[in-house]
């Protein structure tokens, strides 16, 4: 698995998954989630479904340009904002929606008090590292519903 700060990288390559851990680094005290435990589980996942992996744990700037250099290459891009603050915010969630590729946003706990419009095309909140799991089968259901990828879904059957 690809491990980097920052984005100073070029473009992702095809059939990798960005996985962009904001700041926090997508820890949470309420669910018990470390950065470490979101590593082993995306790497997991992410290689059943035949995809590589590059995670990048960012501050605030860094999480717009590891956004951006994945936009139009990568299979997907999973982003934990966590607590990012604004003006990043808004130039994270003009990254994602100029994105051409398929991108999830994870909010490890129930967050009552975050504006709930998000850039991504999915949101998955509440389900804590588990939404990481189903954020991969998502992005591998997605890519094999497109004819762009290899990766096809092997969970439950799509509904």
């Amino acid at each position: 698995m690809a491990r980097g700060r920052g984005s100073q990288d070029a473009n992702i390559p095809r059939g990798t998954i960005l996985v962009v851990l904001g700041p926090a680094g997508g820890q949470s005290e309420q669910t018990g989630t470390s950065a470490s435990d979101i590593e082993q589980l995306v790497q997991a996942v992410a290689s059943i479904h035949g995809f590589s992996v590059s995670l990048k744990t960012c501050d605030n700037a860094d999480t717009v340009g590891a956004v951006r250099a994945a936009a139009d290459s990568a299979a997907g891009i999973i982003v934990t904002a966590g607590a990012l603050e604004y003006p990043s915010a808004a130039g994270l969630h003009g990254a994602l929606a100029s994105a051409v590729v398929p991108s999830v946003e994870i909010r490890l706990g129930k967050s009552r008090c975050r504006d709930p419009s998000s850039a991504c095309t999915v949101v998955i909140s509440g389900a804590g590292i588990l939404g990481y799991k189903l954020a991969i089968e998502y992005l591998a259901h997605t890519s094999a519903n497109s004819g762009e990828g290899e990766p096809a879904w092997s969970g439950s059957p799509a509904p």
